[in-house]
Protein backbone atom coordinates (compact mmCIF):
# COMPACT_ATOMS: atom_id res chain seq x y z
CA UNK A 1 0.00 0.00 0.00
CA UNK A 2 1.44 3.56 -1.17
CA UNK A 3 1.39 6.67 1.25
CA UNK A 4 1.76 10.16 0.87
CA UNK A 5 3.98 12.45 2.58
CA UNK A 6 5.08 16.10 2.80
CA UNK A 7 8.98 16.50 2.76
CA UNK A 8 9.66 18.96 5.89
CA UNK A 9 12.22 20.40 4.01
CA UNK A 10 11.67 21.08 0.28
CA UNK A 11 7.74 20.53 0.55
CA UNK A 12 8.23 17.84 -2.44
CA UNK A 13 5.23 15.15 -1.92
CA UNK A 14 6.54 11.72 -1.57
CA UNK A 15 4.83 8.74 -2.44
CA UNK A 16 6.30 5.62 0.40
CA UNK A 17 5.47 1.97 0.31
CA UNK A 18 3.87 1.41 3.67
CA UNK A 19 4.81 -2.54 4.96
CA UNK A 20 2.82 -4.81 6.15
CA UNK A 21 2.64 -4.78 9.91
CA UNK A 22 1.94 -8.55 9.69
CA UNK A 23 5.87 -9.63 10.31
CA UNK A 24 7.27 -6.31 12.23
CA UNK A 25 7.71 -8.05 15.39
CA UNK A 26 9.93 -10.97 13.41
CA UNK A 27 13.13 -11.08 14.09
CA UNK A 28 16.22 -12.42 12.24
CA UNK A 29 17.77 -15.14 13.87
CA UNK A 30 21.15 -14.45 12.96
CA UNK A 31 21.37 -10.85 13.94
CA UNK A 32 17.98 -10.18 15.56
CA UNK A 33 17.13 -7.24 13.47
CA UNK A 34 13.40 -6.29 13.15
CA UNK A 35 12.04 -7.64 9.68
CA UNK A 36 10.74 -4.43 8.57
CA UNK A 37 14.72 -2.61 8.47
CA UNK A 38 15.98 -5.55 6.35
CA UNK A 39 13.89 -4.04 3.81
CA UNK A 40 15.42 -1.03 1.68
CA UNK A 41 11.34 0.38 1.35
CA UNK A 42 11.51 1.03 5.40
CA UNK A 43 14.38 3.80 4.43
CA UNK A 44 12.21 7.12 3.82
CA UNK A 45 14.18 9.58 1.59
CA UNK A 46 13.08 12.49 -0.78
CA UNK A 47 14.28 12.34 -4.29
CA UNK A 48 14.72 15.95 -4.61
CA UNK A 49 16.50 17.39 -1.43
CA UNK A 50 17.91 13.79 0.09
CA UNK A 51 16.10 14.22 3.02
CA UNK A 52 16.70 10.38 4.61
CA UNK A 53 15.46 8.63 7.34
CA UNK A 54 13.65 5.28 8.77
CA UNK A 55 10.49 5.20 7.66
CA UNK A 56 8.63 5.99 11.49
CA UNK A 57 10.94 9.37 11.64
CA UNK A 58 9.96 11.36 8.33
CA UNK A 59 6.88 12.93 9.58
CA UNK A 60 8.49 13.90 13.23
CA UNK A 61 11.35 16.40 13.16
CA UNK A 62 11.74 18.50 15.82
CA UNK A 63 11.31 22.13 14.70
CA UNK A 64 14.33 22.89 16.86
CA UNK A 65 16.70 20.93 14.80
CA UNK A 66 15.61 21.74 10.97
CA UNK A 67 17.60 24.65 10.69
CA UNK A 68 20.66 22.69 11.01
CA UNK A 69 19.53 19.49 8.68
CA UNK A 70 18.41 22.04 6.30
CA UNK A 71 22.23 23.50 6.13
CA UNK A 72 23.21 19.99 6.16
CA UNK A 73 20.97 18.85 2.98
CA UNK A 74 22.37 21.85 1.09
CA UNK A 75 26.00 19.91 0.85
CA UNK A 76 24.95 16.38 -0.20
CA UNK A 77 23.30 15.22 -3.21
CA UNK A 78 23.07 11.86 -4.39
CA UNK A 79 24.63 12.00 -7.51
CA UNK A 80 21.96 11.39 -10.21
CA UNK A 81 18.42 11.66 -10.54
CA UNK A 82 16.07 9.47 -9.05
CA UNK A 83 12.28 8.78 -9.75
CA UNK A 84 11.59 6.59 -6.70
CA UNK A 85 13.00 6.54 -3.51
CA UNK A 86 12.88 2.89 -3.69
CA UNK A 87 15.76 2.89 -6.73
CA UNK A 88 18.09 4.73 -4.23
CA UNK A 89 20.51 2.14 -2.91
CA UNK A 90 19.91 1.25 1.09
CA UNK A 91 23.33 2.24 2.10
CA UNK A 92 22.68 5.57 0.41
CA UNK A 93 19.96 6.68 2.28
CA UNK A 94 21.67 5.17 5.31
CA UNK A 95 24.74 7.15 4.95
CA UNK A 96 22.78 10.64 4.64
CA UNK A 97 20.31 9.56 7.91
CA UNK A 98 23.48 8.83 9.93
CA UNK A 99 24.50 12.18 9.80
CA UNK A 100 20.99 13.70 9.84
CA UNK A 101 20.65 11.56 13.51
CA UNK A 102 23.53 12.58 14.73
CA UNK A 103 22.03 16.06 14.54
CA UNK A 104 18.44 14.95 16.05
CA UNK A 105 20.24 13.05 18.54
CA UNK A 106 19.92 9.47 19.89
CA UNK A 107 20.81 7.11 22.17
CA UNK A 108 23.28 3.88 22.76
CA UNK A 109 20.36 1.74 21.68
CA UNK A 110 19.12 3.41 18.28
CA UNK A 111 23.00 3.14 17.44
CA UNK A 112 23.03 -0.12 18.47
CA UNK A 113 20.04 -1.37 16.22
CA UNK A 114 21.22 1.51 13.76
CA UNK A 115 24.36 0.31 12.83
CA UNK A 116 22.95 -3.58 12.97
CA UNK A 117 20.46 -2.40 10.08
CA UNK A 118 23.55 -0.66 8.14
CA UNK A 119 25.29 -4.14 8.36
CA UNK A 120 22.83 -6.12 6.93
CA UNK A 121 22.37 -3.46 3.93
CA UNK A 122 25.89 -2.93 3.47
CA UNK A 123 26.28 -7.23 3.28
CA UNK A 124 23.07 -7.33 1.10
CA UNK A 125 25.30 -4.44 -1.35
CA UNK A 126 28.20 -7.08 -0.99
CA UNK A 127 30.55 -4.25 0.49
CA UNK A 128 31.75 -7.00 3.10
CA UNK A 129 34.45 -4.16 4.21
CA UNK A 130 31.43 -1.75 5.16
CA UNK A 131 29.35 -4.36 6.61
CA UNK A 132 31.92 -5.49 9.04
CA UNK A 133 32.96 -1.55 10.31
CA UNK A 134 29.41 -0.99 10.71
CA UNK A 135 28.85 -4.10 12.82
CA UNK A 136 32.10 -3.21 15.14
CA UNK A 137 30.37 -0.39 15.65
CA UNK A 138 27.35 -1.85 16.78
CA UNK A 139 28.68 -3.97 18.84
CA UNK A 140 30.77 -1.26 20.65
CA UNK A 141 27.27 0.48 21.53
CA UNK A 142 25.88 -3.17 23.04
CA UNK A 143 28.98 -3.00 24.99
CA UNK A 144 28.28 0.55 26.54
CA UNK A 145 24.58 -0.89 27.16
CA UNK A 146 25.48 -3.91 28.64
CA UNK A 147 27.40 -1.69 31.51
CA UNK A 148 24.58 0.96 31.23
CA UNK A 149 22.55 0.66 34.70
CA UNK A 150 19.15 1.56 33.19
CA UNK A 151 19.18 -1.25 31.12
CA UNK A 152 19.49 -3.90 34.41
CA UNK A 153 17.06 -7.20 33.57
CA UNK A 154 17.62 -6.73 29.76
CA UNK A 155 21.36 -7.85 29.90
CA UNK A 156 20.09 -11.36 28.38
CA UNK A 157 19.20 -9.37 25.13
CA UNK A 158 22.11 -7.25 24.99
CA UNK A 159 23.90 -10.48 25.27
CA UNK A 160 21.97 -12.20 22.65
CA UNK A 161 23.18 -9.09 20.25
CA UNK A 162 26.97 -8.80 21.21
CA UNK A 163 27.16 -12.75 20.24
CA UNK A 164 25.55 -11.58 17.13
CA UNK A 165 27.89 -8.79 16.04
CA UNK A 166 30.55 -11.27 17.40
CA UNK A 167 29.82 -13.73 15.07
CA UNK A 168 29.25 -11.24 12.15
CA UNK A 169 32.68 -10.11 12.42
CA UNK A 170 34.03 -13.40 12.76
CA UNK A 171 34.38 -14.24 16.38
CA UNK A 172 32.39 -17.32 16.88
CA UNK A 173 34.29 -18.70 19.87
CA UNK A 174 33.05 -14.70 21.71
CA UNK A 175 30.43 -15.55 20.24
CA UNK A 176 29.71 -19.07 21.85
CA UNK A 177 30.92 -17.47 25.62
CA UNK A 178 28.67 -14.84 24.85
CA UNK A 179 25.29 -16.79 24.81
CA UNK A 180 26.34 -19.06 27.13
CA UNK A 181 26.26 -15.95 29.49
CA UNK A 182 23.10 -15.02 27.84
CA UNK A 183 21.21 -18.51 28.31
CA UNK A 184 22.05 -18.63 32.18
CA UNK A 185 19.96 -14.74 32.47
CA UNK A 186 16.66 -13.86 32.95
CA UNK A 187 15.09 -11.28 30.48
CA UNK A 188 13.02 -8.64 32.84
CA UNK A 189 11.51 -5.31 31.27
CA UNK A 190 9.69 -3.33 33.58
CA UNK A 191 9.01 -0.58 31.20
CA UNK A 192 6.54 -3.31 29.15
CA UNK A 193 3.68 -5.58 30.77
CA UNK A 194 4.86 -9.08 32.05
CA UNK A 195 3.33 -10.77 29.47
CA UNK A 196 5.70 -9.14 26.49
CA UNK A 197 8.50 -9.52 28.86
CA UNK A 198 7.80 -13.13 29.49
CA UNK A 199 7.45 -13.19 25.42
CA UNK A 200 10.85 -11.83 24.85
CA UNK A 201 12.33 -14.38 27.34
CA UNK A 202 10.44 -17.47 25.75
CA UNK A 203 11.73 -15.91 22.27
CA UNK A 204 15.41 -15.34 23.29
CA UNK A 205 15.86 -18.45 24.62
CA UNK A 206 15.00 -20.00 21.37
CA UNK A 207 17.00 -18.17 19.69
CA UNK A 208 20.28 -18.33 21.85
CA UNK A 209 19.83 -22.01 21.46
CA UNK A 210 18.91 -22.24 17.47
CA UNK A 211 22.11 -19.83 17.21
CA UNK A 212 24.04 -21.67 19.57
CA UNK A 213 23.47 -25.02 17.03
CA UNK A 214 24.11 -22.82 14.34
CA UNK A 215 27.41 -21.92 15.08
CA UNK A 216 28.39 -25.30 16.47
CA UNK A 217 27.30 -26.98 12.63
CA UNK A 218 30.22 -24.64 11.52
CA UNK A 219 32.93 -25.99 13.18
Amino acid sequence: MNSKHVCPFCKKECLFREISSARNSQYDLRQYLEWTYTQTLSIYSCTQCCFSVLKNDFDNIPLSKKEKIRTFLKTISFNRAYQDYSDIPATKKLEIAEKIYRILGRDDAFWCNFYRIMGYHYEKENNLYMARTARFKALVYAHVMLDDGLNKGKEKEILYIIATMNYFTGQKKPALLFLKRAEKLKYINHDVSKDVSDATENHLIYLIAEYQNFINEQK
